[in-house]
């Protein structure tokens, strides 16, 4: 049978409607498949192939078929078909009249056998205005039997000189280097590696350098798409992505499979990986429409997903993609940090995606902890995402919005500290009384005081109890003690007013009352107020040295607090010993501290003069010591006794450094 084919010169489009090119072709040869009837337009060359392939169970003798290739040009003539034979030597020819053993070692062909290929190249096409191929299979056995096989025409794309220059001026030697063999139809495995360091094959080197020609041209002899290169494990489809031969990436997208399209390089990145980085969101579309939902969501070395990539580059609309793709389950995968992309839309501010996920995910995935037991809660009061807090607080559980962090912090902890009054609002109206007042080492109201922020302050103590309003730190610190030793008196007046006075004068773990605090800090109209609250009793108390708020205010040199202490405390209170039985007037005495020494005088009787220190000293051994000379002078004409011995048998004289002091204390 004789069937005339034609095939149209791929840079010029073809005027006529291209024929099924798997129309079977009746009766004679029953599977003989051919496009028929189409015309070349020249000033090009072509290459094309025949697919020859048995669908039978009984063998094809490969001897007893004829192939006749035959070229009718119009214009000049000249044409020649190229092509190898058995032993891979080439030939050109204007006709070709072979059986089909002369083409391949192979005998025969039957069912499940490897197809059979066999590539032609037409050249010196120049001046030539029109050209028919014919092809003709002709069968003859002993028998007069027809073997029924299939010939598929198919053209190949040409491989031209400029695509060799090409590859070897942009430095790709071994691409240039196939090239050249299949050009000349020489013998080439074309999916070897180079010697470029990478060991890239032909097809990795032609999808960096981005010709879509030359991928083209190797596909269709067979380049395998996918293998990997040495080091960086990079299928040339990750190395076009990453290159942003991005019309490169889409045509090999549209060769692979599904399955194809997933490979991971060394660090465990798929070209999804790469194409979000890169912010390549045509590529990265082509590819989730392509993927299935199982292999959107591949780790790499790092534990991050696309979906984790996508946001963390702020690409929206892929991030957007992957969201409506992936199944709820999926949504939620940590990386190596823990973190969800949740967490990660959170901390990177992505206010659309986090909404996003926050509608698709079941409620028991929105608490999830990282590695820190941070939950995505937690980082948006941290950072202060109002917004993404509400949105979290209206959907999650009582139970969930009191989860604590490696610091022991609750999202109410990190509102109160922030100052985020909106959020504390929320979490106050949904969570129980009890919840409110969790412990890490602070309470929230611990917290709000310790920031200053005065109005979340108010808040907590309204809805607070009493009881609720005296917890204590790590280190005993109730709130009353915080805003005491902070100096924050709008906050003492809220405390004063909530609390009763028993709650007033709590102890922390070195025996302070936040009275003492005060002191110790100078807070005078702190101080002020607390006094005027608290009873005699109270304003003695001493810590674990025994000092007394009266000790506190002479050690700190407050003069003022000295003043109010002595108009109300009693005589007796006056002289309370510390752990060393310092009395106030020792280290009146002591540190030249002559107004609050002579109130202090005036005051005490004269036997609470001579009171002795654990090593014996007495106020008169202090201010002779020291030189305070109007100290010593007011004590002698109160009456202190100058003969006293301290525990080194010394007088206060023999204390004295100068003749003055010496003289006042010898007479």
């Amino acid at each position: 049978m004789v069937v005339s084919c034609s095939c149209k010169n791929a840079s010029k489009p073809a005027t006529k409607k291209k024929p099924d090119a798997t129309k079977e072709i009746q009766p004679t040869l029953p599977n003989l498949v051919l496009s028929s009837n189409k015309t070349i337009l020249v000033g090009d060359e072509l290459d094309f192939q025949l697919e020859l392939k048995n669908d039978t169970e009984a063998e094809a003798n490969l001897s007893e078929y004829t192939l006749q290739i035959n070229l009718q040009e119009e214009g000049r003539k000249g044409s020649m078909l190229h092509y190898q034979d058995a032993g891979n030597s080439g030939h050109d020819e204007s006709k070709i009249n072979q059986p089909l053993s002369y083409f391949t070692k192979q005998t025969g062909l039957k069912k499940r056998n490897p197809t059979i290929i066999l590539p032609f190249e037409l050249h010196h096409l120049a001046g030539v205005t029109k050209v028919t191929i014919t092809i003709t299979l002709e069968h003859k056995d002993k028998k007069g039997n027809i073997s029924p096989i299939n010939v598929v025409w198919s053209k190949l794309p040409i491989i031209k000189d400029e695509m060799v220059q090409v590859a070897r001026s942009s430095g790709y030697d071994f691409l240039a280097e196939v090239l050249t063999k299949l050009q000349r139809g020489e013998p080439v495995d074309i999916n070897s590696a180079g010697t470029d360091g990478w060991e890239n094959t032909a097809l990795h080197q032609a999808a960096k350098l981005g010709d879509l020609n030359i991928l083209k041209a190797l596909l269709a002899r067979g380049a395998a798409p996918n293998l990997k290169n040495k080091d960086d494990l990079d299928t040339p489809l990750h190395i076009a992505i990453w290159e942003k031969k991005l019309e490169i990436a889409k045509l090999l997208i549209e060769k692979l499979d599904a399955s194809q399209l997933n490979e991971k390089d060394y660090e465990n990145k798929t070209p999804l990986h790469f194409a979000i980085k890169g912010h390549h969101t045509e590529i990265a579309q082509q590819l989730i429409e392509k993927l299935a939902p199982g292999q959107l969501n591949e780790k790499d070395n790092k534990g991050d997903t696309p979906l984790h990539d996508a946001i963390d580059q702020n690409a929206i609309e892929m991030a957007e993609l992957l969201v409506k793709k992936l199944d709820v389950s999926q949504l939620n995968e940590k990386n190596n940090e823990g973190r969800t992309p949740l967490h990660y839309a959170i901390l990177d501010d992505k206010e659309e995606i986090a909404e996003l996920l926050i509608k698709k995910l079941d409620k028991s995935q929105l608490n999830e902890k990282d590695n820190v037991r941070y939950t995505p809660l937690h980082e948006a009061i941290i950072k202060g995402y109002t917004e993404i807090a509400k949105l979290l607080i209206k959907k999650l559980d009582k139970s969930q919005l009191n989860e604590k962090n490696n610091v022991r912090y609750t999202p109410l902890h990190e509102a109160a500290r922030g100052g985020y009054i909106e959020i504390v609002e929320l979490l106050i109206e949904k969570l129980d009384k009890s919840q409110l007042n969790e412990k890490n080492n602070y309470t929230p109201l611990h917290e709000a005081i310790i920031k200053g922020h005065i109005e979340i302050v108010e808040l907590l103590i309204e809805k607070l109890d009493k009881s609720q309003l005296n917890e204590k730190n790590n280190v005993g610190y109730t709130p009353l003690h915080e805003a005491a030793r902070r100096g924050c008196i709008e906050v003492i007046k809220l405390l004063i007013e909530n609390l009763d006075k028993s709650q007033l004068n709590e102890k922390d773990n070195e025996g302070h009352t936040p009275l003492h605090l005060a002191a110790i800090k100078g807070h005078t109209e702190i101080v002020k107020l607390l006094i005027k609250k608290l009873d005699k009793s109270q304003l003695n108390e001493k810590d674990s040295n025994g000092t007394t708020l009266l000790h506190l205010a002479i050690i700190k040199g407050y003069t003022e607090i000295v003043k109010l202490l002595i108009k109300k405390l009693d005589k007796s209170q006056l002289n309370e010993k510390d752990t060393w039985k310092y009395t106030p007037l020792h280290y009146a005495a002591f540190r030249g501290n002559t107004e609050v020494a002579k109130l202090l005088i005036k005051e005490l009787d004269k036997s609470q003069l001579n009171e002795k220190s654990s090593h014996g000293t007495t106020p008169l051994h202090c201010a002779a010591e020291k030189h305070h000379f109007e100290i010593v002078k007011v004590l002698l004409a109160k009456g202190a006794d100058k003969t006293i011995v301290n525990d080194a048998g010394k007088m206060p004289v023999d204390l004295a450094k100068t003749t003055e002091m010496i003289d006042l204390l010898s007479k």
